[in-house]
């Protein structure tokens, strides 16, 4: 990044690169588990925002793209905290060969409105691409508060009929190969409180359940509540120092 300005655009995300042109950008480069990047296919990212969500958080025009900018490069330096540029970048790389359309990854900014402002103001994101994540097997969902990184997944969430006919019937988890729907929450300094991300995640839930027109069984108000909907925090490696949060995310 020598000789470039804070705001100029070190790399936009997916690559406008034919297959040629990336095997050989990537030539000799590894994974950070040491794996070598050579053949791999290009990557297509989905969409990060539509374009008035991405003129609300600052985005260009080019809302499918993830820009990353030259002060963005210098939050990798040590001791630096990664920011949501970073963050939205190496989630969409994450999934980029994922072809089954059966994960679907949020950016960084809808968490954060979901708390503050309820599931109405995110009901966009989803009415308007058309996304019944209700099809989804895995929904991942980056959270940023208090300057602390953690991710929440969002597990098999169209089991829950399924799930609460087996709660009702005491069946036998155990034995049991039906997917189960869950949400994992993964936080490297346990900072951010799980009950309260949940709580949200909730809402949201069961505000899509009703906008889809989906059925709720007997006389439940909900069909997503903290008991047919568990939380679960798989043990994690703990972070030594206060700016590797968004790493471990």
């Amino acid at each position: 990044v020598e000789g470039l300005i804070d705001s100029d655009v070190v790399v936009g995300y997916p690559f406008p690169l034919t297959k040629e042109h990336y095997t050989i950008s990537i030539k000799g480069l590894r994974e950070l588990s040491g794996a070598p990047l050579e053949g791999e296919e290009v990557g297509h990212a989905p969409d990060v925002a539509d374009q008035h969500e991405a003129k609300e958080e600052g985005r260009t025009s080019r809302a499918h793209y993830i820009d990353v900018l030259v002060k963005d490069i210098e939050k990798l330096d040590e001791g630096e905290w990664l920011n949501d540029t970073l963050i939205d970048f190496f989630m969409q790389w994450m999934v980029r060969n994922e072809t089954s359309n059966l994960c679907h990854v949020f950016t960084t900014h809808f968490y954060t409105r979901l708390e503050k402002q309820g599931p109405e103001a995110v009901t966009r994101w989803t009415s308007k691409k058309k996304i019944n994540i209700f099809e989804l097997k895995v929904i991942f969902v980056p959270i940023n508060l208090n300057l602390h990184w953690s991710c929440c997944i969002i597990v098999n969430p169209g089991e829950i009929l399924n799930h609460i006919e087996k709660l009702e019937t005491k069946a036998d988890f155990e034995n049991s190969d039906d997917r189960r729907p869950c949400i994992l929450f993964f936080d490297s300094l346990r900072m951010h409180a799980p009950r309260t991300i949940q709580k949200h995640v909730l809402l949201w839930l069961n505000s899509e359940w009703k906008r889809l027109e989906r059925p709720i069984p007997g006389k439940r108000e909900n069909v997503f509540t903290k008991n047919t909907m568990e939380l679960f925090r798989p043990e994690v490696t703990r972070q030594r120092n206060f700016s590797d949060c968004g790493v471990f995310c």
